[in-house]
């Protein structure tokens, strides 16, 4: 199958980040999404913090002139979620509209938190060759569905996660949500001896290969099962025509960034959320 051209990275600009941040919203979707003078509000009951803020460069489009003044937009904003029993959480950017946003949320009150890395593969053809075993990486195999999860992913998903036991039907909501875009979706996972040890969940958006909840047994991390992972999951998405992949890591989680380096990602950019 023939790769999407309209993948490829020419560098860390605007009108890239906006892309990326599309995908990354289309690729973890909210339950309830608002458009708002070219920002986007998602909703998605209490579990994860991306499906729950407000995207200042994710909504399809920008208008020139915005029909709010900024301040009457932040303090819709805050109406709309509170209208929910909700706090209203900005996920910021170098690319959020308009450019002193980060800098009035500030100093309306908002706190700066969670600073996250925002790395690409660029070419999924250019994928480093997998290290050699070491002693006590273990066997096992990959195992792959594109259809849905089955109940021992979403098991094990929850548990390496640790999503809360009262959270995980809004966690399944979300996947629902996702299986009914139409988006390519791939479950995979690393099993050894009948038993699930890493998962990951992969999507395809624009040509791009988004990644999300990548977790690993605790007991069973050093194994470079997670590795084995994403490299099943990558190879499957070259099949299908995806040119690139991305994913979002904390900048303070540096045992899943040293992963990454090794698979070829690089850093793009940088997000943070502003919470009051």
């Amino acid at each position: 199958m023939s790769r999407d051209a309209s993948a490829s990275f020419s560098g860390t600009t605007r009108e890239e980040i906006r892309r990326l941040e599309r995908v990354a919203c289309a690729s973890w979707p909210a339950l309830e999404a608002i458009a708002l003078d070219g920002w986007l509000l998602g909703l998605s009951g209490a579990y994860t913090r991306r499906a729950n803020c407000v995207s200042p460069c994710a909504a399809p489009a920008v208008p020139a002139v915005p029909a709010l003044p900024l301040a009457a937009r932040v303090a819709e904003v805050e109406a709309q979620y509170a209208s929910r029993g909700a706090s209203a959480v900005f996920k910021m950017t170098a690319a959020a509209e308009p450019d002193e946003l980060d800098a009035f949320l500030q100093a309306w009150g908002y706190g700066r938190h969670s600073e996250t890395v925002v790395i690409v593969l660029p070419d999924l053809a250019e994928l480093p060759e997998s290290r050699p075993k070491r002693p006590g990486d273990g066997g096992g195999h990959f195992k792959y569905s594109a259809a849905r999860p089955s109940h021992a992913w979403l098991d094990a998903s929850c548990v390496f996660s640790r999503v809360p036991a009262e959270l995980r039907s809004d966690y399944e909501a979300i996947l629902e949500r996702l299986r009914a875009t139409q988006l390519g979706c791939a479950y995979g996972s690393w099993t050894v001896d009948g038993v699930i040890q890493s998962v990951a969940l992969a999507v395809r958006c624009e040509g791009i290969t988004s990644f999300h909840q990548v977790a690993t047994n605790p007991a069973a991390r050093g194994r470079r099962y997670a590795d084995r992972v994403l490299r099943g999951l990558l190879a499957s998405a070259s099949e299908q025509g995806a040119a690139s992949a991305m994913l979002s890591v904390e900048a303070e989680n540096t045992s899943a960034r040293r992963l990454y380096d090794r698979l070829g990602f690089r850093e793009i950019y940088r997000d943070w959320y502003r919470e009051r």
